[in-house]
Order: structure tokens, then sequence, then C-alpha cells
């Protein structure tokens, strides 16, 4: 029963971590630039690198996905760019 649960526990953590990855690489392929949706369309390239920058969305994709796994690891689900306040407390008010 042990051995059971405890490849039961591993196939859906494997799971986790694909699924994970998958809406990662599926968000990062919608079309249209999040910064200059942001920014609008008079946006000037120095405020927009300075906002990549802050985002880290200069950085390489697995760096990317690698510091948001780490984060909603510990609960940090980020900030919503429309309400400007946090997704874990805007998913806990809603439960």
């Amino acid at each position: 029963m042990k051995r059971y649960l405890v490849r039961r526990l591993g196939a859906s953590l494997v799971t986790a971590l694909l699924a994970s990855m998958l809406v990662f690489a599926v968000v990062r392929q919608v079309p249209g630039d999040v910064v200059a949706q942001m920014l609008g369309q008079t946006s000037d390239p120095v405020a927009e690198q300075a906002v990549r920058r802050f985002f880290g969305l200069d950085e390489p994709l697995y760096l990317q996905y690698g510091k948001w796994l780490a984060a909603v690891a510990v609960g940090d689900l980020g900030t919503s760019f429309v309400r400007g306040s946090s997704v874990a407390g805007m998913v806990r008010d809603a439960f």
C-alpha cells in the first residue's frame, strides 16, 4: 500500500510539472506583446526595456520558468497586471 501511494504521488508530481511547463509555454506563445499593451502604442524603447528587465522578460525562457516555478512553490502567484494586486490574494478571496 505504501509503495502504491509513493508511486501515485510521484506520478502526480510529474504530471503537475509537465502541465506547468505546457501552460508556461502556451502563455508565452500568445500573440501580442504584454509590454506594448502595458505601455501603449507610443511607448519609448528605453521604457520598454526597463519594464522587460523589471519583470524578467529579458531573460532566457528556462530562467523565467525556473523563477516562476520557485515562486509558485512558495505560494507567490505574482501580481495581476489588470488590478495590480496579489493573484494569490485574489484566489483566496474567491474561495
